[in-house]
């Protein structure tokens, strides 16, 4: 059985991988377009698609990212221990970036 990860752990590991995913974002954006015009958000499109492909990918086929694996958290499907696979890893990443 497993249990559900804590708020805190959730928080620090997202913390974790927005870091990460800075350091690779900020300087494509920088290359691709010098003056981005962010969104509603603060957010230039590509951070959203790079974030939607980091953790559709790690977390569908890992079940983890790099975030979630220092705090030792996974993602997996309800009843199931494997990974929930590309598509619903797509789908929560959509709907946690929306």
């Amino acid at each position: 059985t497993h249990t559900p990860a804590r708020r805190r752990a959730l928080v620090l590991a997202y913390a974790a991988d927005a870091l990460l995913l800075q350091l690779v974002v900020v300087p494509l954006e920088l290359l691709t377009d010098p003056s981005p015009d962010p969104g509603p958000l603060g957010l230039g499109w590509l951070s959203v698609a790079v974030s939607v492909a980091y953790f559709a990918a790690a977390d569908g086929v890992f079940g983890t990212t790099v975030g979630k694996q220092l705090l030792r958290l996974r993602v997996t499907r309800v009843g199931e221990t494997g990974p929930p696979g590309v598509g619903l890893g797509f789908a929560r990443a959509l709907v946690f970036h929306a």
